[in-house]
């Protein structure tokens, strides 16, 4: 399949495809945030780009805030960013190290660049990443333990349009960015994915037997509503 990315003002990038069976214009903005739009192969990419201008607000609206990192932002459970000045710099720096994602900045950078920005988001996503690698496995075991359930692997992914999810093979797949929640709904969403090993779909049934496991269940469903998987310093 033919595309070309570009960039459109007030939106960022925005990647046309050419699709043989396409017969009018799609726009997506799939689950990693990427502005989508398919276009009959007919038609020039230009069609694409108008078409996602003249929707420009619906995407920002669709789309996450900017994050914005500042100096002592904690990220997850016990990781905070530090910001510091060297005038022996000729570029920006930023390494993890134990519990402490530390920017180093030339003289006269400026912290709210966007190229710099995207690096301490890149690096506090690896801080994510420890955090969950190192807990969630641990406690999908203890919850597992305790509410007899049984399941396959799990895996920690950067996963930002769910939380976790359950294969049929009871296979358990736990987004990082379960790391920024308290513990209370960190243990909601693993026995949400617990049940899924013997109750696969969502219905009266699924919930009823969560319910049993969860018993404060209305309160964390409603709390879980005002957070998304993505990264948001503190």
């Amino acid at each position: 399949m033919a595309f070309k990315s570009f960039t459109i003002r007030d939106i960022g990038t925005v990647t046309v495809y050419k699709h043989q069976r396409a017969k009018s214009i799609r726009l997506r903005i799939h689950s990693d945030n990427q502005v989508r739009v398919t276009i009959p192969v007919w038609l020039p990419y230009a069609a694409g780009t108008t078409f996602a201008s003249s929707k420009a607000e619906w995407i920002r609206n669709k789309l996450p805030k900017p994050v914005y990192f500042t100096h002592d932002a904690v990220i997850g459970k016990q990781h905070r960013i530090a910001i510091n000045y060297d005038n022996k710099l000729n570029a920006p720096k930023v390494t993890l190290r134990d519990e402490l994602i530390s920017v180093t900045l030339p003289f006269g950078q400026q912290l709210q660049e966007s190229g710099l920005q995207a690096k301490i988001q890149t690096t506090a996503e690896k801080a994510l990443r420890r955090e969950a690698k190192d807990y969630l496995p641990r406690r999908l075991s203890e919850l597992a333990t305790s509410h007899n359930f049984t399941y396959g692997d799990v895996r920690i992914k950067k996963m930002t349009s769910r939380w976790g999810s359950c294969s049929s093979r009871s296979d358990i797949s736990l987004s990082i960015y379960l790391m920024q929640l308290d513990d209370e709904l960190i243990d909601y969403v693993l026995l949400h994915e617990l049940l899924h090993t013997i109750i696969p779909a969502h219905g009266k049934k699924f919930w009823d037997e969560l319910a049993v496991h969860v018993p404060n269940l209305s309160s964390l469903r409603k709390q879980m509503r005002s957070h998304e998987p993505r990264i948001i310093p503190r």
